[in-house]
């Protein structure tokens, strides 16, 4: 996660309050098996979700997204989403993870 970067969003997002409404949501995912399972979810094992594209682009309905409001608050969602993601212990790592994991952050702005 690039810190710098989030670390901004929410500084232009204080400089604009006045001026327009911003809105930030985060989720995280994880790609194991082939497999798409939502990090945020009580039940993350249980999840099995999917990619879909339409003429907005590209989502997984029913991924959970948190209001975040702060670098802090990403930071707390994705220690959360750490501790449901899979790994298993390899010939090279006692604690490899044989999956990929992805942040994803959407921003909406209402001008007020």
């Amino acid at each position: 996660v690039n810190a710098r970067a989030l670390e901004k969003l929410f500084a232009i997002a204080e400089e604009k309050a006045d001026e327009c409404e911003l809105t930030v949501r985060a989720s995280c995912l994880e790609v194991y098996c082939e497999t798409l399972r939502d990090l945020l979810s009580k039940k993350p094992n249980e999840s099995n979700l999917e990619i879909k594209i339409d003429k907005k682009g590209t989502f997984v309905p029913e991924l959970i997204e948190e209001s975040v409001t702060s670098v802090a608050d990403v930071q707390k969602l994705i220690a959360r989403s750490k501790k449901g993601r899979s790994t298993f212990a390899t010939n090279m790592n006692e604690h490899s993870s044989r999956s990929h994991s992805m942040l994803s952050v959407t921003v909406e702005t209402r001008s007020r």
